[in-house]
Order: C-alpha cells, then sequence, then structure tokens
C-alpha cells in the first residue's frame, strides 16, 4: 500500500478517528472552577503544578508567558494551559481583567496514549455566552452539596473540552505527521477497505511490518483497544451506514460487514440495546422528520 492512498478527506478522517480513540483513554478531573476579577499590576507565577487550566477572559488583557515566550490573552478566545512548564500570567493595561477559568487533571485509564496530540494554545469563540454558561454550571455545582454535584462539574468541563477540541480539529491537524504514524494511517485504512473479509491479525501486522505479538501490543497503546475489539467496532458502524442510507436485507447489509447475518443482529442488540431493524426504523423516522423542517424553512424563504 502506497502513501498515496492516503491523501485529503480519507487522511481528514483516519486522524479524526485516532483521536477520539486518544481522548477515550483519559477522565477528567475537576479541581476548581471560579470567576476572578483582577487589575494590574496582579500577576501569579507556576512552575511545579499538575494540572490544566482552561480560562475564557471575558474582559481586559493578561500577558501570559510559558518557558519565557510571552502570549497576549484577550478576550473572545477559550486558552487551553497545560502542565509541566514555567509559566506567569499578569494583567495588562488599565481595563479590569474579568476571567473565567477551571483546573483540571487528565488521568489516563491505563497508560499515556501512545503519539503526543498538537493542541493550539487557544480556540476562538463566537458564541461567548455558552462558554461564559458552561464556566458558571460548573461554579454553581461546585458550591452545591449533593450526590450529582462531582458529575455536574464534570459534565460541563467534558463539554467545554469537547468544543475545544472540535475547534482545534477544524483549525489545524492535530496529529503530526511521521513515518511512525504512516504506518498506522496505513492499517486503519487496510481495516476500512477489507471489513467484508475475514481480517486476520498477520495480514495487519504485515501492513505495519511489525511482528503480530508486539503489534497487537503496539496497537492498544494507540487506540486503546485490541486490533479484533477495533475491527467489530468499526463493523459495527459500517452496518449503522448501511442501514441508515440504503433499503439492503439485513443479510446483505452483514455481509458487506464480513458478518453473518444472525451475528450482526446479536451484536448489534448487545451494543444498542435495540435490532437492526429497529436502528433502520429509527434513522428513517429522523430523515423524514429532518426532510419535513427543511421543506418548511424552504417554503417560508
Amino acid at each position: 500500500m502506497t502513501r498515496t492512498h492516503l491523501t485529503g478527506e480519507v487522511m481528514k478522517l483516519i486522524n479524526e478517528r485516532i483521536v477520539q480513540h486518544q481522548f477515550i483513554q483519559y477522565q477528567a478531573e475537576v479541581i476548581m472552577a471560579a470567576r476572578s476579577v483582577l487589575a494590574s499590576p496582579w500577576s501569579e507565577s507556576r512552575t511545579d503544578h499538575d494540572f490544566y487550566r482552561l480560562v475564557y477572559i471575558a474582559a481586559g488583557k493578561a500577558l501570559f508567558t510559558i518557558d519565557g515566550q510571552p502570549v497576549l490573552l484577550e478576550p473572545g478566545k477559550l486558552y487551553l494551559l497545560t502542565p509541566g512548564s514555567e509559566q506567569t500570567i499578569a494583567v495588562v493595561g488599565d481595563e479590569m481583567l474579568v476571567a473565567y477559568w477551571s483546573h483540571f487533571r487528565l488521568m489516563s485509564q491505563e497508560r499515556p496514549p501512545a503519539y503526543k496530540i498538537q493542541l493550539p494554545l487557544y480556540v476562538e469563540v463566537l458564541k461567548e455566552r455558552p462558554v461564559i454558561g458552561l464556566f458558571q454550571k460548573m461554579i454553581e455545582a461546585q458550591s452545591t452539596p449533593g450526590l450529582t454535584k462531582g458529575l455536574r462539574m464534570q459534565a460541563a468541563l467534558l463539554e467545554l473540552l469537547a468544543h475545544f477540541f472540535d475547534e482545534s480539529a477544524s483549525s489545524k491537524t492535530l496529529i503530526p505527521d511521521s513515518p511512525e504514524m504512516d504506518k498506522w494511517h496505513d492499517v486503519l485504512l487496510y481495516i476500512d477497505l477489507n471489513l467484508h473479509r475475514n481480517i486476520q491479525i498477520e495480514e495487519l501486522a504485515k501492513v505495519a511490518y511489525l511482528h503480530p505479538n508486539y503489534f497487537i501490543t503496539a496497537f492498544k497503546v494507540l487506540m486503546g483497544c485490541a486490533p479484533i475489539q477495533y475491527v467489530t467496532e468499526q463493523r459495527l458502524e459500517a452496518a449503522k451506514k448501511w442501514l441508515a442510507e440504503t433499503t439492503l436485507p439485513i443479510a446483505e447489509v452483514a455481509a458487506s460487514v464480513g458478518m453473518l447475518s444472525h451475528y450482526l443482529s446479536r451484536l448489534f442488540k448487545r451494543k444498542t440495546g435495540i435490532t437492526p431493524m429497529q436502528y433502520r426504523r429509527l434513522m428513517q423516522e429522523r430523515a423524514s422528520a429532518l426532510k419535513q423542517v427543511t421543506d418548511a424553512e424552504k417554503e417560508c424563504e
């Protein structure tokens, strides 16, 4: 397989899939959230913190210095400040600094992902109110005792992180190109193109130029699951697409993703709680409802 196969939209989709599997290897824990109003010459330095910081500047400006490199923090941007470096934040200018912020930790469920995702320092915020609203939810939950306090804080943080990651993915490549990553791109594409077949570990290892035993370990580090589990997951996703977009019989859908009809039905219900036919009906109803909304909007124009 040559690298010419992996260009444009295909490369983007495969990279997104890798990033998705890297994200789910982490759990987020909120440490603190608050709204701060500060005036010059306030400043703060940190050298040994082990947590991340999400910061949104609602008004004013601050100078953020990381390892000696200055960056101006200003309104309209959501910042992600990472641990492990010498950092200083100082209010600049005459205007009061109004900042919403959260400190949180990312904990790996097993081991850190094999390849570091390249995240930007900030993303643009086009709609300020929802972002501030999520910070406010964390702040309110933090001061409210109750069984669901931690869940509410985590839910708001995950929504903010989802916004940050979505905007990051639309603005740049999150995984850097390298010969090491190229082989994994080839492996994932090979799986996509051969879902109708009985894919063997040995052939995947051959694509990656690795011994089968080492391939299984390396794949799990990258994707957070074993190769066979990943193949099954992709077969199920492909089946969902066939069910939603075609009227093919279940047996043909199953064959297109390398499964027998009864096995697909059993797996589908175990994973989703509904049968393939029920899923198809739900997707058809959804498509019909969306079409009605679209048609109504066109009539109003």
